[in-house]
């Protein structure tokens, strides 16, 4: 005769069978949420594995995009210092030589012959 476990009391064969039928009922549940579970596990990593590429590409568009704005900068900057450079130099020579005419300030008109 089986017994209810720490009670000793006895369990006839149908309640027995009932616990049976019942203790395979969910397990079954059991089963089916475990798969529902490592399919969700498999959707979600490979999700993140998606996500972990999708966050490489985007931080390697912003080196690509940051490179290219230093790249004009610099040249802007290196531009605007030659620019600086050039005009400190024509006002110096216009200081020291003010007599002297510039090339563009000697040219006479352009007159076409009709």
């Amino acid at each position: 005769m089986t017994t209810i476990a720490g009670t000793g009391a006895p369990i006839g064969v149908h309640d027995y069978q009932q616990l049976v039928g019942e203790h395979h009922a969910l397990v079954r549940h059991y089963g089916r949420a475990q798969v529902r579970c490592s399919e969700q596990l498999r959707e979600q990593a490979g999700e993140i594995a998606r996500l972990r590429a999708e966050a490489i590409r985007l931080r390697g568009s912003i080196v690509v995009r940051d490179t290219a704005l230093a790249w004009v900068r610099e040249e802007r900057n290196d531009i605007a210092g030659r620019q600086a450079a050039l005009y400190s130099s024509a006002s110096t020579a216009r200081r020291h030589h003010p007599g002297r005419r510039h090339a563009e300030d000697t040219r006479e008109p352009c007159h076409e012959k009709t």
